[in-house]
């Protein structure tokens, strides 16, 4: 028996050292050199914990890398920074990051893969976040929240799982899917100053069901309506979807497609199941 537990000891301590090789402490406020040179040195599979704020954007270009932020760690950049994090590698991971300012908050590009949960980006002065490029993100429980743009903007091929995070008063859409998939639950969609969603070239999007919570989205106060479609693409209703208006909620054109995959009615205040069945049916 103590041989059995000398054991499991070993192996847990060996399983911890190889999804971590190395842990790195960054303060900001503090930096021994450039930060983005301390980015480059870290090996992959690192965990990265960053204290003070970061005055500097950061690329990250290797695989396997955590950022945890630590006691309100935070970048405030310039606007005119490309953005705040730009992720190549693929495996990322960023939990309790605010981040502030930059032309975007975090861009995932050229096949990069991202995993951000609990965290803030304020004020971009285009995107909060960019999944470009072939990439993936998936991203809950993080506040996206006055962007000069849009919010989110999923496009050329890529996919994204946005579960849980409150988008609102961005001077855009909360969300753009531009020939990409992306399963949408359980936001908060609210005060944008255009739709809450726009898909269009070809684009698609499942909202709730089988998801992460399997919760539909609230949309609320959005200036010109809920969800905006166009180019042939294709909305799949998978959970109710709740709505403060009756005034463009589905607004549909260019042989878009509606499937409503439900059998309650969608909580909207102005589209029934049959509207929607019809609408599917006239696109």
């Amino acid at each position: 028996m103590l041989y059995s537990k000398f054991l499991l000891v070993i192996i847990g301590l060996l399983f911890h050292y190889l999804v971590f090789s190395a842990q790195v402490d960054i303060d900001c406020d503090h930096l021994p050199q450039p930060l983005q040179q301390i980015i480059d040195d870290i090996p992959e599979d690192s965990m990265i914990k960053f204290y003070g704020t970061c005055h500097e954007p950061i690329k990250i270009k290797k695989d396997r890398l955590s950022i945890l932020g630590m006691f309100g760690a935070k970048f405030v950049l310039s606007q005119n920074n490309y953005c705040g994090i730009a992720i190549s590698g693929r495996q990322i991971e960023i939990n309790r990051i605010t981040i502030f300012g930059g032309e975007s908050g975090i861009v995932v590009y050229r096949s990069g893969s991202l995993n951000i949960s609990d965290s803030r980006i304020l004020n971009p002065n285009s995107i909060g976040v960019e999944v470009t490029g072939s990439s993936y993100a998936r991203i809950t429980q993080t506040e996206i929240i006055n962007s000069h743009r849009n919010g989110i903007v999923v496009r050329l091929s890529s996919s994204a799982d946005i579960h849980a995070n409150t988008i609102n008063r961005n001077k855009g859409y909360a969300i753009v899917i531009d020939n990409s998939s992306a399963d949408i639950d359980g936001n908060i969609i609210s005060e944008n100053n255009r739709y809450g969603i726009y898909l269009r070239d070809c684009s698609k999007i499942r909202l709730g069901g089988d998801n992460a919570s399997g919760e539909g989205n609230i949309f609320y106060g959005n200036l010109i309506g809920g969800i905006r479609c166009e180019s042939n693409s294709t909305i799949e209703i998978r959970a109710d979807q709740k709505f403060d208006t009756d005034k463009n909620n589905y607004d549909l054109s260019d042989s878009c497609v509606l499937r409503n995959t439900i059998n309650d009615p969608i909580e909207n205040y102005g589209v029934s199941n049959r509207d929607l069945a019809s609408l599917s049916a006239d696109h």
